[in-house]
């Protein structure tokens, strides 16, 4: 978990990969994987990576603008995804992101 800079308070939850999920739910692929999981999304994007999960669509909210993850690792994550997504890759929107 990423606790954003002056947050008033986190908190810890229990968490499943989404490929033990998917195996205990008998699929094999993701139609639509939306997230806007507070800047924990950097690290579910490299899991799903090293699963190799086939996905029709995703939807991500980056939390880029965050002094402790910065464009660069939202630049990473996007060019991880590339591969996995099917069909064509539309490149994201990016607001308040340096080039």
């Amino acid at each position: 978990m990423v606790a954003e800079e002056g947050a008033a308070q986190t908190a810890m939850a229990p968490v499943r990969h989404i490929a033990t999920i998917m195996k205990e739910l008998g699929h094999g692929s993701i139609d639509l994987l939306k997230m806007d999981i507070e800047g924990a999304e950097y690290g579910v994007i490299e899991d799903l990576s090293s699963s190799q999960i086939p996905i029709g669509q995703i939807c991500v909210e980056f939390h880029h603008r965050w002094k402790e993850i910065g464009p660069s690792k939202t630049r990473r994550a996007i060019d991880c995804l590339r591969p996995q997504v099917a069909g064509s890759f539309r490149p994201p929107i990016l607001r308040n992101i340096a080039s």
